[in-house]
């Protein structure tokens, strides 16, 4: 069970570090991937249709409306990922944590059982050897 939990645990980490390489990948595909923060993933090219001049750099011109919405909803859809993959982890951990606490009851009170049963049996040998003696 702990392995499932570690394969569980690792497929939704992975899935949010690969949300990050693919937004750096997309931005900088000359560049090896990074892992960002919220505050690097806020700025994004400018659609191809919008291009700048090659003269002109983006450092020169000030962020447009449309790029700082744009900006903000890629920042907003990041931490919704990690929100969800968080969530997920939670309620994965919740439910394996009720799933082992019943099964260790349940081996409990089997185990109970048993070592009434030996107690009982170890009686009956005692009072027959104590008999025979």
């Amino acid at each position: 069970m702990m392995a499932l939990l570690v394969v569980v645990c690792l497929c939704l980490l992975c899935g949010c570090i690969h949300y990050l390489f693919e937004c750096r990948c997309r931005r900088q595909s000359n560049s090896p991937p990074q892992i960002q923060t919220a505050q690097a993933h806020t700025h994004t090219p400018p659609p191809p249709h919008h291009r700048t001049p090659p003269a002109a750099t983006m450092a020169d011109m000030p962020p447009t409306p449309q790029s700082a919405i744009q900006a903000d909803w890629q920042t907003r859809e990041f931490v919704e990922t990690i929100s969800s993959g968080i969530r997920r982890i939670t309620e994965f951990l919740n439910d394996f944590d009720n799933s082992t606490r019943y099964r260790l009851a349940v081996l409990n009170e089997k185990l109970g059982s048993l070592e009434r049963s030996l107690e009982f049996v170890e009686a009956k040998i005692d009072k027959a050897t104590n008999r025979d003696s």
